[in-house]
């Protein structure tokens, strides 16, 4: 540190022939070009540098007080390897954050601060894994890296660091549960929806300007959705996807190659599904919150898609009518137009579980939506009605052409009905005119729905429901 304050001193000497610009100059470059320097842990004869993100969540300490020489990052013959550099892990840290929080919906909001420590000697194969440390304010994350790592990995090790830090913000009892194929499942689609700019490259400037090149504002480009359909379609045609067992409950060869890529894509398929769903952003931001409270991420998960699943098997069911879809199978995605009638009267139902007493097993059974439209409690009502929803816009891309209109008119029929209101009123003396217009929607709605059951039995596929 003396040396370099002598540098700085040197900067401010006034010298015959030079401006005062000059001197400005060179000041602000020797003020930008300062680094912090610290002892580092277990070492003390080795000073560390310390590059700052840009939001200051991400502190990396390198052993190099600027960007390595060419001899220090040497990579050597593994080409999907690159070379750690404190600068651009820092950029890198902050766009990967910038994905996640995008893909929860979060804001930025950070707590814990996250220590990433550049390890050149580190064994490249050795697991990396966050230690996350509580302070008497707060907790703090400690990520070592060696010098050299793929990117993918690097991705994954600061997304898991990520998602830890947003689930001890609740405060929860339990160390937090973190289900893999949301960590594979955020990987692959930052990798592919951010493109090879998430891990930045270094270039001339970035060695220039040195760790300030960490404040670099974190943008990365974004694809469309539908590039991202077509590539998944692509992939699964000739890898099928997991199953939902799969990947809740991965073995350690599903982490591994060769099978890595196959389980990195079919989380990523089941995350980007869950997001398509009425309100699936918010309820994974939600099962992320949850998971300190939890004793599994199951539990967690259901009391967030509560909206759409109450137990496991339906969640297995919902995945296999995804992964039908996505694999194109019958004809190009689109089921043969008997598989769709018995798919289409499956989702017209609604299963409930009752007890006759408390200590009673459930007893299973079928209720047609007309009788939870015109019977059950509002609350519970339009729960079963956006689970619905979310099931026909899923049977839209699958369905063939001839069973699209009447799919859709039940679609739009739901939608209608679920569409927000006016505000309630606050006089009690017009509540009743309020109450009586919900009324009418849900005679509307039962009359539309009566409409399409006569559609559906025209097809002239039994096991139809009866309208009232």
């Amino acid at each position: 540190m003396a040396h370099a304050a002598a540098h700085l001193k040197a900067c401010l000497l006034v010298r015959p022939g030079r401006p005062a610009a000059g001197r400005l100059g060179l000041l602000l470059l020797a003020v930008w070009g300062l680094v912090s320097l610290e002892a580092a842990p277990g070492r003390p004869g080795l000073r560390l540098a310390t590059t700052r993100s840009r939001t200051g969540q991400f502190v990396v300490h390198s052993p190099y007080l600027s960007t390595p020489s060419l001899g220090q990052r040497a990579v050597g013959g593994a080409t999907n390897l690159i070379a750690l550099q404190p600068d651009a892990v820092a950029v890198a840290c902050e766009r990967i954050k910038q994905g996640v929080l995008a893909t929860l919906g979060l804001p930025d909001r950070w707590r814990g601060r996250i220590h990433v420590w550049l390890k050149p000697e580190q064994v490249l194969k050795a697991p990396i894994a966050p230690a996350a440390t509580r302070y008497a304010d707060g907790w703090a994350y400690d990520l070592p890296l060696p010098g050299q790592l793929e990117p993918a990995r690097l991705v994954r090790a600061v997304v898991e660091a990520l998602l830890t830090e947003l689930a001890h913000r609740s405060g929860g009892p339990h160390p937090p549960e973190l289900p893999v194929w949301l960590i594979e499942g955020l990987v692959a689609h930052l990798l592919e929806a951010g493109g090879p700019e998430v891990v930045p490259t270094p270039s001339p400037l970035s060695s220039r300007v040195g760790p300030q090149w960490g404040q670099v504002q974190p943008e990365t480009r974004s694809a469309r959705p539908d590039e991202l359909w077509r590539a998944q379609q692509l992939w699964f045609q000739a890898h099928p996807p997991l199953s939902f067992n799969q990947l809740a409950l991965p073995t350690e060869a599903h982490l591994a190659p060769p099978l890595q890529p196959a389980y990195r894509a079919s989380a990523r398929l089941f995350l980007s599904e869950l997001r398509r769903l009425p309100g699936g952003t918010s309820a994974l931001a939600g099962l992320v919150g949850r998971l300190s409270f939890a004793l599994n991420w199951q539990t967690a998960f259901l009391a967030s898609f509560h909206q759409h699943f109450t137990r496991l098997v339906e969640v297995e069911k919902w995945w296999a009518v995804v992964t039908d879809q996505i694999t194109g199978r019958n004809s190009g995605a689109v089921w043969s137009s008997e598989q769709a009638r018995l798919r289409l009267d499956e989702l017209l139902w609604f299963v409930v579980e009752t007890r006759q007493h408390a200590l009673d097993p459930p007893q299973r059974s079928k209720v047609p939506l007309a009788q939870v439209l015109e019977e059950w409690h509002p609350a519970a009502r339009d729960q079963v009605l956006r689970l619905k929803q979310g099931q026909l816009q899923i049977f839209l891309r699958h369905a063939p052409a001839e069973l699209q209109p009447l799919a859709r008119a039940y679609a739009d029929a739901l939608a209608g009905f679920l569409a927000p209101g006016p505000p309630p009123r606050a006089v009690s003396a017009k509540a009743r005119p309020a109450e009586a217009d919900r009324r009418q929607r849900v005679r509307e709605l039962a009359r539309q729905w009566h409409a399409l059951d006569q559609q559906r039995a025209a097809l002239g596929h039994p096991g139809l429901p009866s309208s009232p």
